[in-house]
């Protein structure tokens, strides 16, 4: 995406530890504010504290980015032609060693079993019948049946 700030534009303001996947604010040149009295009240508050804590994005030049796509662009020196996809499946994980590019087919892919596997540990958890149940495509109706008879169908 070209209206993303650039490399070098990230690398005056951010610094990224890819061992632990932590990213800092450096210290900001005086150009990116308009006067001395902003420039030195962000110095003070933000200057050398972590950036994007807790795996949220942040606005740069008035973007929005998310904190994996930063590391990444920091890391190789080039924004992501496509999605990042975390390896642990931890999204607030942003190591290096953690973090690949994918295409979209293969993020929504990802996504989609993740977000399954998470509903079938839900339910085994409580234990309760369902009325319904997608899985790869394909849809189950069990009106009375446990959740069992429904893992069944599905060969799981």
């Amino acid at each position: 995406m070209t209206d993303r700030p650039s490399i070098e534009v990230l690398r005056e303001v951010i610094r990224y530890v890819p061992e632990t996947g932590k990213l800092f604010w450096l210290e900001r040149p005086r150009k990116y504010f308009s006067s001395d009295f902003f420039w030195r009240r962000w110095s003070v508050q933000f200057a050398g504290k972590e950036a994007m804590a807790r795996g949220r994005g942040c606005i740069l030049q008035f973007k929005n980015i998310q904190a994996h796509h930063v590391a990444w662009a920091l890391y190789h020196g080039k924004w992501p032609t496509e999605c990042i996809g975390h390896k642990n499946g931890d999204k607030l994980d942003n190591r290096i060693s953690n973090l690949y590019e994918e295409t979209a087919a293969e993020f929504a892919r990802v996504v989609g079993e993740r977000s399954h596997e998470r509903s079938l540990a839900r339910r085994q958890k409580n234990k309760k019948r369902l009325g319904r149940i997608n899985y790869e495509n394909a849809t189950a109706w069990q009106g009375d049946g446990e959740y069992d008879d429904i893992l069944a169908e599905f060969g799981l």
